[in-house]
C-alpha cells in the first residue's frame, strides 16, 4: 500500500521546474525548468547525469520509450532531441513559430508530439535509431 512518504529530493536547478518525465522502467528522470536547462537524474541515487544548456526556458520534456532520446520543448520555439547517453544533440525541430509548451513521445517512441503557443499540435516522425532523428 502507497504511504505517500517522501522518496528523496533531486537539487540542482536554479530556477523553477515546471516539467518532469520518468522513463518507463523507473530508472530515469527528465526535468526541465526555468533556469535554461533540462537535466536527465537517476532515481535511485538522486545524482544528475547530464545537464543540456538550452538559450531560453525549457517548457517541457519527455523520455523515449527506451529512454535514450530526451525531448525538450523551449521558450524559443524549438524542439530539440538529445541523446541521454551523451547529452549530444540529436535533432532541431523548427516547425513552431511561438514557445513550445508541451513534447510527448508516442509508447513506441516513433511518434513525438508537440504543442506550443502559435496553438498548434504537431506530430513528428522521430524513428530512434542509432544517430537517428527524422521529423
Amino acid at each position: 500500500m502507497a504511504t505517500g512518504e517522501e522518496r528523496g529530493q533531486f537539487v540542482g536547478h536554479q530556477d523553477a521546474v515546471v516539467s518532469i518525465d520518468l522513463s518507463s522502467d523507473g530508472r530515469l528522470l527528465a526535468s526541465g525548468s526555468k533556469d535554461k536547462t533540462a537535466r536527465l537524474w537517476t532515481v535511485a541515487t538522486r545524482r544528475q547525469l547530464l545537464a543540456l544548456d538550452h538559450p531560453d526556458e525549457v517548457r517541457s520534456v519527455s523520455l523515449s520509450h527506451d529512454a535514450s532520446v530526451v525531448a525538450t520543448g523551449c521558450a524559443d520555439g524549438k524542439v530539440r532531441l538529445w541523446s541521454a547517453r551523451d547529452g549530444q544533440l540529436l535533432k532541431q525541430l523548427d516547425d513552431h513559430t511561438g514557445p513550445v509548451h508541451c513534447v510527448a513521445f508516442a509508447p513506441k517512441g516513433d511518434i513525438l508530439a508537440t504543442a506550443g503557443e502559435d496553438k498548434t499540435i504537431r506530430l513528428w516522425d522521430v524513428k530512434i535509431g542509432p544517430g537517428e532523428a527524422r521529423p
